[in-house]
């Protein structure tokens, strides 16, 4: 299953787009369960999720990121 299935609703690639290009309020994005991750890991998720891609971490700030909260 994919990071959508747990919404309860089934979307395909296309919808997913569409949906996150609206910027609909709230954002349309995967639901995680708190109990299932990390409030570290939930952050990082968060960031690379901006709106703005120049608020994103950068790949190597996500690879630091993750060895840290894997430590």
């Amino acid at each position: 299953g994919g990071p959508y299935e747990a919404a309860n609703e089934y979307v395909n690639i296309a919808q997913i787009l569409e949906r996150v290009a609206a910027r609909e309020t709230p954002p349309f994005r995967p639901f995680v369960d708190d109990r299932d991750c990390p409030p570290d890991l939930m952050d990082l998720m968060k960031k690379c999720w901006n709106d703005n891609p120049d608020e994103r971490p950068s790949f190597a700030n996500i690879k630091t990121t993750v060895s840290c909260i894997m430590k």
